[in-house]
């Protein structure tokens, strides 16, 4: 079991918040062109040591995946990378946000896009979006690129429009 205060220390120094957005056509009626972005939210750590990733996963849920090592690195260890995504997410961050120091603005900003996500009451069910849900998860996720040191993804904020 590993303590919030520790995950967040490990996730300060090791891990980081994702958001990507990928345009849909034809996904049927929505009141508004930016409704056919597909978001994908994910937290990650990635690390050499697996069992630290696997105290991870036993107290917070997610799934460990080992990087594929190219063959002009063979001779570095092998790379895990723990991933968790959705309510499960959302929870850990809650668990460790008091805890964080170097993460905090990125943490913040993945959580406010969460909460532009409603859920879905039923398979397939995609409620309509509030009047500038769209654009404030565009807002959102060109803040988190520019945190994350990304300003030349910043193009594909505008793909999305």
């Amino acid at each position: 079991m590993i303590s919030a205060a520790y995950a967040a220390g490990l996730f300060d120094g090791e891990g980081g918040v994702a958001i990507s957005g990928t345009k849909q056509t034809g996904t049927g009626r929505t009141n508004h062109r930016l409704a056919h972005v597909r978001w994908t939210k994910r937290i990650y750590i990635g690390n050499t040591h697996r069992g630290v990733l696997e105290m991870m996963a036993e107290t917070f849920g997610g799934t460990i995946v080992l990087w594929k090592v190219s063959a002009d690195r063979s001779h570095h260890r092998p790379f895990f990378m723990w991933n968790i995504y959705g309510e499960a997410a959302r929870g850990f961050l809650l668990a460790i946000r008091p805890h964080l120091i170097v993460k905090q603005q990125q943490v913040d900003i993945w959580l406010e896009f969460m909460d532009t996500m409603a859920p879905r009451s039923s398979p397939g069910f995609k409620p309509r979006l509030p009047e500038g849900t769209a654009e404030r998860r565009l807002e959102l996720y060109a803040a988190l690129l520019a945190l994350n040191g990304r300003p030349r993804l910043q193009k594909g904020v505008d793909r999305l429009r």
